[in-house]
Formats: C-alpha cells, sequence, structure tokens
C-alpha cells in the first residue's frame, strides 16, 4: 500500500465481514481528503500488516460507499486478554535502559541484541532484579522492547538462563578468555562499572594452550590498573609484564594468589616530546638545577653542560618533562630505563645544542612512569619565555612604548591595547624581552619572522588580557640570525603563575592530626608513608636549666640504612642543620652547606642527649633530645608564631643521595596547638542581624567583622561591618553597611548590587586613587552606560580611598558607609546579596576580565561564584561578517543584476538576470537569518535585559522583516501582462512595494551595519571601527556608482537597435503564455524594447 506507487494513487478504503461469515467486502470508500489521511498513516507507522484502522469522516448523500473528511487511527493490533506470541531476543530490564541502550556486558541492545550474554543477565544480580521483556526487530532493522514480563514471565525467563548453556563463562564483551584472552576489550574493562569495581589480575599460558588466572592484585595493583587502562590508546590485546610481589595471600573468589608492590609494564608504544632533564637536578629542592635553571617555570635554560659534564647528573638518570595543567609550571612526565638513560647520554655527548633541550622519546611505559625507551630523537624546535612587546615600542627612545611602559625595567606594564589597536605598533613586528642575568633589566632577545608576527597578532586580537603579557613563543631558531625565530605558535602564560606565596596557614601546618600511638611522646605525624616522627616539648629535666625548652624526638624508618632530620625556615638546604644517623651509629648534628654531602659539625656542637639509633620489628629507630635554641644553629620554633620546616631524607646502605626520598614538612611544636597565630577580633556589641564568620573570613582589621577574599580576584579583599542604632553615622538611618575595598595595586576598584546578576540595572560603588568613592548607576555595559549619581544621591559618609604599602606591596585602600535602604537604589540585605566587584589599574575603564559575581551573604560571609559569561568578541564578529556578506555585498549585488535586466534582454539572455538576482538575494537573506541567529545565540545567556533594549537590535529586526517581506513578495508576486495588456494595479503595486523594499531594506541596513559597528567599538568587542566601515560603505558606494552608470547607459542606448527575434521559434518563445518563462519584448516604431518581466516556476 506504501511503496508500490500504483496503489498509492488510485486510493483507499476498507473492507468488513459484516456478516461473520468469514468473507470480507468493500464496504467504504475514502474521498480525496480520506486518501491523503492514509497515505500520512501508512508513511508514518511502523507495523507491518493486520493493518486494522478506525476511520471516521461524513457519509455522502451521493455514495453510501463514500465517506469523507475521513480522519484514521490504528487499532492496536493486541488487546488485553489476547493471546500473543512473539519472537525475539531475550533481555533484562536494567541492560535496555542504561544509556543508549548499551547493555552491562557492552552488547548494543538497540542494533545487536545477539551480542547479550548469559551471563550478564543471569550472573549480575541486578540484572537478575530488574525483571525481563523481549526485544523485537523494527521496521528501520533496530530492536526495541514490545513486551515486559509479569512476575510470572520473570520467574520463568530466570527459569531459563539458569538451565540453558548458550553462552558460557568468562564472555561480557563476547571475548573467551579460556582462549583468547587477546581479544578482551579496555572498553570492557574501563567502562563497565561492574569489571572496574571487581579488581585485576594475570591470565597466563597454560601448558594445553589455554589461558588460567594465576594471579590477582591487591588494592593498590588495581588502582594501578586503573589508572594505566584509563590513560591507555589499546583497544584489546592488552598485554603486560608484571613485577611484584607474593603476599601469601589466596584471593578467595577465585583461589589465587594474591600480588601486592605491583608495577604495570604496559605493551604499547607511546610518543612523548617535552624537555630532557637530569633526575639529580630535578630532585634537587624547588627543582632548581645545578646550574641555577628553574626546571619548574624555565627548563629551557637547563644546559647540554650540566647534564653532560657533571658527572653525578649523569649518574642519576634521565627523563622527560611536560606542561602541567595549571599552565604555570613543569613536572616530570616519564624517567627512563637503563636504555633510555644511555640513549640520553649519547644524545648530550653529541649534540650541538646549549640549552633549550627538547627531544622525542618513544618506547613503552609502565605504571611507575618510567618509559622503556626506543629511541630518542632531537627535535628541530625551542621554547622561550617572556615579555610580548611590539618592535616598534622597542625602538622608540629609551626603549619607553608608547603607552608609557619602559621596556627596559617594567614590560609588565605594555598594554594589550598598545599592541593591538595602534597601526604602526602592529605593523612593525613583535619579539620577547627577557631579564637573562637576573640584573631586574629586559633585553630584546627574541624576533619572530612573519609566521610568528601573524601568530602574535591573532593572539592579541583573541586575548582577554589587559597587560603583563607574559607568552610561551614555540618555533625554529634561524641558522643566520641568532634572535630570530620561526613557525613560531604562541601561548599565554597564566598571570597568576607569579602570585606571591601566601604566609602559611592552618590548612599548611601539621597540628596533631592524629593523636601519638607511642606513650612516651605526646605527638605524632607520619611525613611521608615510610617515616613517622614522634615528639614532646619539655621544659624541664635532668639537663642544665638553659638546655630547655628542648624537644625529645624519635624519627621511626621503614626498613634499614640511615634516616636524616633537619630544620628550616625557609623550606631549603642551605643555612640548614639536620640529625643524621647513618650505619648503625648513634645520631649526630650536621651542617646543610648547599646541595652537596652534609658536613659533620664539630665536637663541641654535638650537644644530643639521650641519642640513640637500633633496628625494632624491621624498623630503624632513631632518637634524640636536642635543644630548641643554640648558638650558630636554626633556632627550632616553639610556638605557632614560630613555625618551621621539617626536612626529611633517607636512603638504603650508607648515607648518600638520597633521591626522591626527601620532603619537607611544616610542623607547629606547641603543646596545645593553634595554627591560628591571628588573634580573635575584640569583641563587638551584640547585633540583631546575628553575624557568625568562619575561620576563613574573619576580619584582620578591627573595625570591620569580616574580611571576603573575592573569588576569581585573588588581589582584592572587601571588608564589612553592619552597623545598627548608635553606630551608624549621623545623616544616615540604620542599618548600615560600612566597607572596604583593598586591592593589590592602584587604579579603581568598584562594587556594585545587582537584582539579576548583570551589569545594567545595578548600584555601584567605584573608588579610584587620588579621589573618594561615588555612587554610580549602571545602565549599560558600555562606558556611557556608567553614570555617576547625581550629588544628591551622593549619601555616602566616612570615605576615603589612598595607596597604602603593605609589606612593600602598593594597594589601594578605599572605605566608606552606605545606608542599606534608600529610596531609588537597590536594598543591601542582612543576608544573601549578589555584589558584582570589578578592578581596574588605570582611571575609571573597561574593567576587561577582572570582575567576578558573588553571592555573598553578609550575616556569615557564605559565598556562591556566579557564572557571568560575557558576551563573545568572536561571536558578535561573526554575526558582522555575516551581515556584512549578506547586505553590502550580496543585496546590493542582487540589485546590479536586476538593474541590468535589459541589458540582458537585449543580449536575448532572458532567464540569466533573473536567475542570479534570485539565488543572490536569496544567499543575502540566509546570511542574515544566520548572523540574526548568532547574535540571538552570543547574547541570550549573557545579557540581562531584553534583547532588544537598544537602536541596534531594532534596526535589526526591521532588516530582518524587510528581507523576508522581499521574499514573500518575490513568491506571490502578479503575473506579468501578456502581448497587448495592460499591467494589472496588482502589478504596478508588487513592482513599486518590491523597489521601495529592496532600496529602502539596503538603506536601513547600512545604518544599521554602522550602528553595530559603534556599538561594538564602545563595548570592545573590535579594536578598530575603520576596517569595519570601510568593508560597509566602499562595497554600497561601488554598487551606487555601478547603478548611476548603468542607467545613464541604457537612457543613451535605449533608442538603438535592440533584440529582435531571428525566427519563428524566438518569437514563439517571447510570446508563450505558459511555461517557464512568459516575456514580453516587442520593438515599437523607434526600436526601443518594452519594459519586459520574467517570471521563473516556483
Amino acid at each position: 500500500m506504501r511503496d508500490i506507487q500504483d496503489c498509492r494513487d488510485n486510493g483507499f478504503g476498507l473492507v468488513q465481514d459484516l456478516d461473520g461469515d468469514g468473507m470480507y467486502n468493500l464496504t467504504i470508500v475514502f474521498d480525496e481528503d480520506g486518501n491523503t489521511a492514509a497515505l500520512a498513516f501508512l508513511d508514518s507507522t511502523n507495523i507491518t500488516e493486520n493493518v486494522v484502522v478506525r476511520a471516521t469522516g461524513m457519509p455522502s448523500a451521493e455514495d453510501d460507499m463514500l465517506l469523507t473528511s475521513v480522519s484514521i487511527d490504528l487499532v492496536p493490533q493486541v488487546c488485553a486478554g489476547d493471546p500473543v506470541t512473539v519472537f525475539g531476543y531475550l533481555v533484562d530490564i536494567l541492560c535496555w535502559e542504561l544509556e543508549n541502550h548499551i547493555a552491562v556486558d557492552g552488547a548494543d541492545l538497540l542494533n545487536s541484541p545477539e551480542d547479550h550474554t548469559v551471563h550478564c543477565m543471569r550472573d549480575i544480580q541486578a540484572c537478575r532484579d530488574s525483571g525481563f521483556g523481549i526485544l523485537v526487530r523494527q521496521a528501520d532493522g533496530t530492536f526495541d522492547l514490545e513486551y515486559a514480563f509479569d512476575d510470572v514471565g520473570n520467574a520463568a525467563a530466570l527459569a531459563l538462563i539458569d538451565e540453558t548453556s548458550l553462552v558460557e563463562k568468562h564472555r561480557i564483551d563476547g571475548a573467551d578468555l579460556l582462549n583468547s584472552p587477546e581479544e578482551h576489550t579496555v572498553h570492557c574493562m574501563r567502562d563497565i562499572q561492574a569489571c572496574r569495581d571487581s579488581g585485576f589480575g594475570i591470565l597466563v599460558l597454560q601448558a594445553d594452550g589455554t589461558y588460567n588466572l594465576e594471579y590477582a592484585f591487591d588494592d593498590v595493583g588495581n588502582a594501578a590498573a586503573l589508572a594505566l587502562i584509563d590513560e591507555t590508546g589499546l583497544v584489546d590485546n592488552v598485554t603486560v609484564t608484571v613485577t611484584a610481589e607474593l603476599t601469601g595471600e589466596l584471593v578467595t573468589t577465585n583461589n589465587v594468589a594474591e600480588l601486592t608492590s605491583v608495577n604495570i609494564r604496559l605493551h604499547e608504544t607511546i610518543s612523548h616530546t617535552g624537555f630532557l632533564i637530569d633526575i639529580l637536578c630535578w630532585e634537587l629542592d624547588g627543582h632548581v638545577a645545578i646550574d641555577g635553571a628553574d626546571l619548574d617555570a624555565n627548563p629551557e635554560f637547563h644546559s647540554i653542560h650540566c647534564m653532560r659534564d657533571i658527572q653525578e647528573c649523569r649518574e642519576n638518570g634521565h627523563g622527560i618533562l611536560e606542561l602541567a595543567d595549571d599552565g604555570c609550571s613543569y613536572e616530570l612526565a616519564y624517567s627512563f630505563d637503563d636504555v633510555g638513560n644511555q640513549l640520553a647520554l649519547d644524545y648530550v655527548d653529541s649534540t650541538s645544542k646549549i640549552d633549550n633541550v627538547i627531544v622525542t622519546v618513544t618506547g613503552e611505559r609502565d605504571t611507575d612512569g618510567i618509559v622503556f625507551v626506543e629511541t630518542l630523537v632531537e627535535t628541530d624546535y625551542e621554547v622561550h619565555e617572556g615579555f610580548l612587546i611590539d618592535l616598534f615600542c622597542w625602538e622608540r627612545d629609551g626603549h619607553v612604548a608608547i603607552d608609557g611602559a619602559n621596556l627596559v625595567t617594567e614590560p609588565e606594564a605594555h598594554t594589550i591595547h598598545c599592541m593591538r589597536d595602534i597601526q604602526d605598533c602592529r605593523d612593525n613586528g613583535f619579539g620577547l624581552v627577557q631579564d637573562l642575568d637576573g640584573d631586574g633589566m629586559y633585553n630584546l632577545t627574541i624576533v619572530f619572522d612573519e609566521d610568528g608576527n601573524t601568530a602574535a597578532l591573532a593572539f592579541l586580537d583573541s586575548t582577554n588580557v589587559t597587560e603583563n603579557v607574559v607568552v610561551r613563543a614555540t618555533g625554529m631558531p634561524s641558522t643566520e640570525d641568532d634572535m630570530l625565530l620561526t613557525s613560531v605558535s604562541i601561548d599565554l602564560v597564566p598571570q597568576d603563575c607569579d602570585a606571591e606565596v601566601p604566609a602559611p596557614t592552618a590548612a599548611d601546618v601539621v597540628c596533631d592530626a592524629s593523636p601519638s600511638d607511642n606513650a612516651d611522646f605526646e605527638h605524632m605525624t607520619e611525613l611521608d608513608s615510610n617515616v613517622q616522627l614522634y615528639w614532646t616539648i619539655e621544659y624541664s629535666g635532668d639537663q642544665a636549666e638553659d638546655f630547655y625548652p628542648a624537644i625529645r624526638a624519635q624519627v621511626v624508618m621503614s626498613g634499614d640504612g640511615w634516616v636524616g632530620l633537619g630544620y628550616s625556615l625557609d623550606e631549603n638546604m642551605e643555612g640548614s642543620f639536620s640529625v643524621i644517623s647513618t650505619d648503625g651509629a648513634a645520631p649526630e648534628k650536621y651542617e646543610l652547606v648547599g646541595r652537596t654531602d652534609p658536613e659533620l659539625m664539630d665536637s663541641a656542637s654535638q650537644t644530643l642527649v639521650d641519642a640513640t639509633t637500633e633496628v625494632v620489628d624491621g624498623n630503624l629507630v632513631m632518637s634524640f633530645t636536642k635543644t630548641l635554641a643554640e648558638d650558630g644553629e636554626v633556632e627550632i620554633g616553639e610556638s605557632g608564631t614560630d613555625w618551621g620546616y621539617f626536612l626529611y631524607a633517607y636512603g638504603e646502605g650508607s648515607l648518600a643521595y638520597h633521591n626522591t626520598e626527601r620532603g619537607a614538612t611544616l610542623v607547629d611544636l606547641s603543646p596545645v596547638c593553634d595554627p591560628d597565630a591571628t588573634p580573635s577580633p575584640t569583641p563587638e556589641p551584640t547585633f540583631s542581624f546575628a553575624p557568625t564568620a568562619s575561620s576563613s573570613c574573619v576580619s584582620d582589621d578591627a573595625d570591620y567583622d569580616f574580611a571576603f577574599s573575592v573569588q576569581g580576584l585573588s588581589s582584592m579583599v572587601f571588608y564589612w561591618r553592619i552597623l545598627e542604632g548608635s553606630d551608624v553615622p549621623a545623616g544616615l538611618e540604620s542599618p548600615a553597611l560600612r566597607g572596604r575595598m583593598l586591592n593589590r595595586g592602584t587604579g579603581y576598584v568598584s562594587l556594585a548590587l545587582s537584582e539579576d546578576n548583570f551589569m545594567p540595572g545595578s548600584d555601584s560603588i567605584v573608588g579610584e586613587e587620588g579621589s573618594i568613592p561615588e555612587k554610580y548607576e549602571l545602565t549599560s555595559r558600555s562606558d556611557s552606560g556608567v553614570t555617576r549619581r547625581s550629588e544628591g544621591s551622593q549619601t555616602l559618609t566616612e570615605t576615603s580611598c589612598e595607596v597604602t604599602v603593605i609589606d612593600g606591596v602598593e594597594f589601594l585602600d578605599c572605605r566608606f558607609v552606605k545606608q542599606m535602604v534608600e529610596s531609588g537604589e537597590i536594598e543591601i540585605v542582612a543576608g544573601l546579596n549578589t555584589f558584582l566587584f570589578a578592578i581596574g589599574s588605570g582611571g575609571l575603564d573597561y574593567h576587561g576580565s577582572d570582575r567576578v559575581v558573588v553571592s555573598l551573604n553578609l550575616l556569615d560571609c557564605s559565598s556562591r561564584s556566579i557564572s557571568s559569561d560575557p558576551v563573545s568578541s568572536s561571536a558578535i564578529k561573526v554575526h558582522g561578517m555575516l551581515m556584512i556578506a549578506a547586505w553590502a555585498y550580496c543585496a546590493p549585488l542582487g540589485v546590479i543584476f536586476a538593474r541590468f535586466k535589459t541589458c540582458c534582454l537585449r543580449l536575448g539572455l532572458f532567464k540569466t538576470w533573473l536567475y542570479a538576482h534570485m539565488f543572490i538575494q536569496l544567499l543575502a537573506l540566509v546570511l542574515t537569518a544566520s548572523g540574526f541567529a548568532k547574535a540571538y545565540e552570543a547574547i541570550k545567556d549573557a545579557d540581562g535585559i531584553d534583547h532588544l533594549t537598544y537602536r541596534h537590535p531594532k534596526l535589526g529586526v526591521g532588516v530582518m522583516v524587510a528581507g523576508v517581506i522581499q521574499l514573500i513578495m518575490g513568491v506571490l508576486r502578479p503575473h506579468p501582462p501578456h502581448k497587448g495588456e495592460e499591467k494589472s494595479i496588482a502589478r504596478w503595486t508588487f513592482e513599486g512595494m518590491h523597489r521601495l523594499f529592496g532600496y529602502g531594506g539596503i538603506v536601513l541596513a547600512v545604518v544599521t551595519m554602522l550602528s553595530g559597528i559603534e556599538k561594538a567599538m564602545e563595548l570592545r568587542h573590535i579594536s578598530a571601527q575603520t576596517p569595519w566601515n570601510t568593508a560597509v560603505i566602499a562595497p554600497v558606494a561601488t554598487t551606487v556608482f555601478i547603478l548611476i552608470v548603468t542607467t545613464v547607459y541604457i537612457f543613451l542606448t535605449a533608442g538603438q537597435s535592440g533584440y529582435e527575434p531571428a525566427a519563428s521559434g524566438d518569437a514563439e518563445k517571447l510570446d508563450a503564455g505558459k511555461g517557464d518563462v512568459e516575456m514580453e519584448a516587442t520593438m515599437d516604431a523607434a526600436g526601443e524594447t518594452a519594459d519586459p518581466d520574467v517570471k521563473a516556476g516556483v
């Protein structure tokens, strides 16, 4: 009925067995509407036969069998109580309802239910308990769950699968692990939760050719296996080499031996590119190499000399670094095996490079981070990190940029605006300045080639930072110019990479986290998994009075060898001391003068008492008592105000280099451990609002109850206190808010109160350097929308804004008191408020990305960051380009083709102008719709106000409407007159309106585009207005010129001989009233062509 055309074309009806004799007769025939309804039903149904329908319609007065105005509904093929026999695949409901109908065993039930295993339905309890049903193939070839079973059916299904031998064990993903474990997939082990949770082991080939599970992993080994399969690119055939120790236990589930200390080497070749380093330098304090290179931040400065010529570096192995996720620092990606270490030595012995050593290694890796290197190859490119500058500004007198930044002493002040928006800066190329000798003076060290300059411009046009532009440039060094870098790519180094390390806080301090498990000591802490520290501070004892206070300590190390415990105020070895026990001897004091071997102090300095070393239950136990303060030694801080770092190191055998077995831990040794050294604030009068601060929000200024570090603006802190009654300054009503905005740097700070999380419509308090905080009304995101409130509204009191220096750093400190409820302003409530914080480095200007939105509770300092994604500048640019393409290029070009109509007709090109006109204008409409949609999508989530609030979007809707009306008029246009006929009024009206909306639409579009460009410039979505204006005006002006020239030409040649039919065929083509082209092109006595029209069939 559906697919055979003759059946579709000849109508439909119903057959019925009205007398119950089993014979069906045609009783109902459908009219045209009914036939259409029948076709619609057939095209949409998914049944294949047994088509019983219910037809509703009007009987015809003229034909008893004819039913008119028919609608059709399917009568269900199975109704309650009817017996059903269905062939299909048995499935458990749990697996069917998983995402995309992918079963627990990985079977695609929608397309391949035959892969669903009995094991999955039978042995996984959740599947057994979920019930069962039957999957039936559909017309499109997929399967669907057509029926689910009741309890009796579920019991029958369980009985069947418990007895069947259809699919044997060991086949969740279909792999036969007994015979072909190489078919077992990573997907099965990684993505099926039951498999991930079950643990892992090793299948070993047996004498009979099958495989058996001989070893299972402990929890640590299982975690290593999961980490490995989560990272691998393998699909199946997961072969490994395992190094481990037997625990002596059996895993009872499988009755196999358990392994611990598992290391897994995956037989998968990987490739990694990064900085080559030696392990000794990497493990030095702070990852600062022997040659002074900071391997954390700038591994490009690590020298070949250091890796090649220093014997300890050669002997301690090598590795390769990768950039960490924070984009700031580097971390060790892999260390090398013996083969890789030899390849690294061969390379450093032969290369001509000095530093910036980037190599690519290939090989297999294991779960300890070792790569078994197969190849090690030098790369041709280098990485350089420094301040991005434009060469035009660098070459100015004194290297002082146009924006006033001295590029030798303060390149961080060089602005994006200067490099991006000033044409001379854009046109003269870019480079990097670096302070290579650490004297605080920067020099131009890298210059980019043309590709690098293009990359720099692309970076500048896309970044949202404003200054302090530190970038990482990757490229090829030139063989002709040491400063020239070619084929450059540029990445921004995050601006918070150089953030000052905060002073220790409670979270950093070991504060007797667990009670001592040794009754001889009051406190204990775990320095790492192999070393525990016990201690008690003693104030009297058997020694002389001046020996106290002293620390009685015990260090317990797993295993045998040597162990050391040092003390430092700054986490560095240099200048500190250590107590070391080696070769089983009693501990002695050593001086740590550098990263070389420690020096044993003289006998007069060996003041330890009760110093012993012994081995207890396989652990090395070092005990001693030491006075806290001794001449010539770092004083051990007793209380929370004098925190220091315990340095520890250990190793096997005699005292030697510690490799990675070392660390530093910040410890408060106070008998009553109180890491919060900040005094509690002075109690204030009790408020009806009952403020309560969390420990992270307690103010360090007694004039305020809270100090909130603004999330997302790490340099800004907002202080406040709610004032009531007599505490409220004169002239203000209770309650009032006393506020303080403290920001690192100078410029301005702003706090705004919003009702909808957006800037437009909010009330702001702005403090600027050299001024006092004042109230502003924010009506839009542009500069013009930031309006200072009238003098009568400037009710802030106790206002000040000054630059203060704290610990040698300049801060802008702005203070005010504001009445919380004021007429015409958003109310500040004693509870949750939505605040918009913004900062800037100059005068009151665009804040760029230095703004955040926070929901802040003024009673308890609880807070939540609110997403405030700005309108995407790239999306606005795409919107603008689409609209310019549509209305500055396509629409005017379509008008030109229409104006060429007369010329085309004279040349006999009857359809050419019309098809070109239609195609170009339809393209313009498609581009318009795309641009309209792009703008809507860009601002719908970021704009807190109505889309049509401003002039530009209103004009844009007008342009869109004009384009749609043109399309409708084109489709519904009246027929042109035939030969000898007069134009109808409808035709005259169409031609006038079509021209009016065409020319008018283009004029309106030009106004809209220019206003949009102005708005985009005002909101800083674009950096320069002139190129965009030119892109609009130039093609429109060219179109006007062409139209004028064409019109003059047509006028001047109007009396010349035009197209004249050469044969009767041509004449017939002109006079035809039917077909795709209807055209009148007759010649009058003067030879002038009448105004023709062409209508293309739709």
